[in-house]
């Protein structure tokens, strides 16, 4: 049965919002039928489903007396011939999420495409192999960048070539700050999974199911099937923030608390839309956040940037610019919202680990 209105009592429940029992489901209105509101916050649930309210009082303080060093400084890494777009799109969205300093470090072949693709965003130009990617030298440039910097986003159109992998494999146990790491820099890891179990700084690692598969050397299909219990064992493993994107992202962190997010919408399945999240997630962090609460509550603004612009153009002409254009309009509106948390449980972001949670 496609139902228009599920109603369900004190609690979501969770074949309502993952899928597919939330397409069935269609709109859910959760109904109080007494049960109090101190015993729910009282239970230790690990399972969450984000909205506005719980969102909304983690937004990062704009200070009156504050100045962009205040609010943190972004080194967005990637770019290739022919994908300089991406990571553009990440160092945009990082600004537009309130970063105060945004700089894109991208392979010299690239650099005066970028000089011309931005205004706002500071760019930086590095050692490349003959074919136009990033090379093994890069690696002490980025260290260096990164002394001055609070995040690192990388990944968003670094190519596959194995020289700039290999830069990858080699960066991210050298790593002193915390990273949001996604597309190519991902592939890197395939097959070097030893890398996250080592020690590291913080992580966050926003696979979609074909990235997903590839660093379990299984199929798209199989981690799909298995949403949930991918992302968790993972996060555990792995000692990372897991953001498995998709329908009804998931979000996992290392101590087992999950989240997920209902925002957004189909026309947000277009390339460049994941290179957004990267930088919305990157410039939260770097404005203070800590990398679990940053990713869940970029997954959120993301999808209601998307929400947004699907109202305004539909779902079908949707672009990943759009997201970056709807993104102000979705913080505003996340500004407004008032009243209690709501959700699976509790009324605030639940963690015992607060490397990644800020607890």
């Amino acid at each position: 049965v496609q139902a228009a209105w599920t109603v369900t009592f004190a609690l979501p429940k969770l074949g309502l919002v993952l899928e597919p029992g939330a397409s069935y489901a269609g709109r859910l209105k959760v109904v109080d039928i007494g049960i109090p509101r101190k015993l729910i916050d009282s239970q230790k649930f690990n399972l969450h489903l984000l909205t506005a309210e719980r969102c909304r009082p983690y937004l990062p303080v704009r200070e009156a007396s504050g100045h962009k060093g205040l609010y943190g400084r972004v080194l967005a890494v990637g770019g290739s011939p022919g994908l300089s777009g991406a990571i553009v799109m990440t160092a945009t969205a990082a600004l537009k999420a309130g970063a105060g300093l945004v700089t894109a470090a991208v392979p010299q072949t690239v650099h005066n495409i970028l000089e011309m693709k931005t205004t706002e965003v500071m760019t930086y130009s590095l050692p490349a192999t003959a074919g136009g990617a990033l090379s093994r030298e890069a690696l002490e440039p980025i260290l260096n960048r990164l002394a001055d910097s609070d995040v690192l986003a990388i990944g968003p159109g670094l190519s596959q070539d194995e020289a700039t992998a290999e830069m990858v494999r080699e960066l991210l146990p050298r790593l002193k700050v915390a990273a949001v790491v996604d597309a190519d820099a991902l592939n890197a890891l395939a097959g070097h999974t030893e890398l996250l179990t080592a020690d590291h700084a913080p992580l966050v690692l926003t696979p979609h199911p074909g990235e997903m598969a590839r660093l379990l050397g299984t199929t798209a299909t199989k981690v799909q099937e298995k949403r949930l219990e991918t992302a968790c064992q993972c996060a555990r493993e792995w000692q990372a923030v897991v953001l498995l994107k998709g329908a009804r992202t998931i979000i996992a962190w290392p101590d087992g608390q999950v989240f997920i997010n209902p925002s957004g919408n189909p026309g947000m399945a277009t390339a460049g839309s994941g290179d957004v999240l990267t930088g919305i997630i990157a410039g939260l962090i770097a404005q203070g956040l800590q990398p679990g609460i940053a990713a869940a509550l970029g997954a959120y603004i993301h999808g209601m940037a998307g929400d947004e612009a699907a109202k305004h153009k539909g779902e079908y002409a949707l672009m990943a610019g759009d997201l970056l254009e709807y993104l102000p309009s979705a913080f505003c509106k996340l500004e407004v919202v008032s009243g209690g948390a709501t959700g699976m449980g509790g009324n605030r972001f639940g963690s015992s680990c607060p490397q990644y949670a800020g607890n």
